[in-house]
């Protein structure tokens, strides 16, 4: 019988969210039990950084398979690491599956290992720019284009109305024509102008 061992990634300050039933499910469903489940807080200490992962790796002797909600989850900080973390557990015959992903190291392609660096580079980068963003926004800083000021929001609005066209109106006024649709969209309908 397949040995697994869950190893989760929980958000800083999500303590209620719990991906182990599904993840036990996943193990369950291909024949396995889980036997240990090892767990690492984003927003742990340095020191105490993936302590969970570590703890887990010095394990390995005793399990077949390590299950991982989603190859986001892994540490790491580039595709070398990622490569030897997979190196680690194919010395120890030890098989990654990847729930979210759906790929079993076990019986891997190397188009499979390549889908996995691939998803790990995009999760990580997913995770690199929220987690500016929230930097960005705690320090007080405005994510996104600056707002029009309303007086050129009210002279593009005429302009509109008066039949001028999306692109010279963005020339005009020196904004882009998506900015241009929007406002056009949220116009109240007239007769010549069509909101939407």
């Amino acid at each position: 019988m397949l040995r697994a061992a869950l190893y989760i990634r929980r958000p800083a300050g999500r303590t209620d969210w719990d991906p182990c039933p599904d993840l036990q499910q996943a193990v369950e469903s291909r024949g396995g039990i889980v036997v240990a489940t090892y767990t690492d807080d984003d927003g742990s200490t340095v020191r105490a950084r993936y302590a969970g992962w570590k703890a887990l790796l010095a394990n390995l002797d005793a399990i077949d398979e390590v299950v991982v909600g989603s190859v986001g989850d892994l540490p790491g900080r580039n595709v070398r690491n990622l490569l030897r973390l997979l190196g680690t557990l194919r010395d120890h015959r030890v098989s990654l599956y990847l729930n979210r992903e759906g790929i079993n190291t076990g019986n891997a392609t190397a188009s499979d290992l390549l889908d996995i660096a691939g998803a790990w580079r995009r999760a990580k980068l997913s995770t690199a720019i929220k987690y500016g963003q929230a930097r960005a926004v705690e320090a007080g800083k405005i994510i996104g284009r600056p707002a029009i000021p309303h007086g050129v929001v009210v002279g593009i609005q005429r302009s509109l109305a008066d039949g001028a066209g999306i692109r010279w109106t963005a020339r005009r006024f020196k904004v882009s024509p998506g900015s241009i649709i929007n406002i056009r969209r949220s116009m109240p309908a007239r007769a010549g102008v069509q909101a939407g």
